[in-house]
């Protein structure tokens, strides 16, 4: 077997691919039931938060795709909530950040996200 955490899923890489290759495959390329699992068995496992692994084995734009996944899987409505509010802080407004979330958010989860954003903000 491949051993280690993510066990037969890691053996169907090279020998050369780093733990943060395991994650962005996993992460990206599987079904949401599959992923809310495996996270549940890589936390039971490894007695750690998936965020911290994240934040412990990648970095930049790797690291942001990698734990904006985790947080969608985990609660989507206080992740776009989030993100709407980083759109708005601060001095100006990133408007195209903020058009696209209502937009593409608008029919299928807003009324979610507007609540999540209250509690939060």
């Amino acid at each position: 077997g491949g051993g280690g955490v993510f066990g037969e899923e890691k053996e169907r890489f090279p020998p050369a691919t780093t733990e943060e290759d395991t994650f962005v495959d996993i992460l990206s390329n599987r079904k949401i039931y599959h992923l809310r699992a495996v996270i549940r068995e890589f936390e039971k496992i490894t007695g750690k938060r998936i965020i911290e692994a994240i934040d412990e084995l990648s970095s930049g734009s790797t690291q942001t795709f990698l734990k904006a996944i985790v947080i969608i899987l985990q609660n989507r409505a206080s992740y776009f909530a989030e993100e709407l509010y980083k759109s708005m802080k601060d001095w100006g407004t990133d408007d195209s950040k903020l058009i696209r979330i209502i937009v593409s958010r608008s029919e299928v989860d807003m009324e979610d996200i507007r609540r999540a954003f209250m509690l939060k903000y």
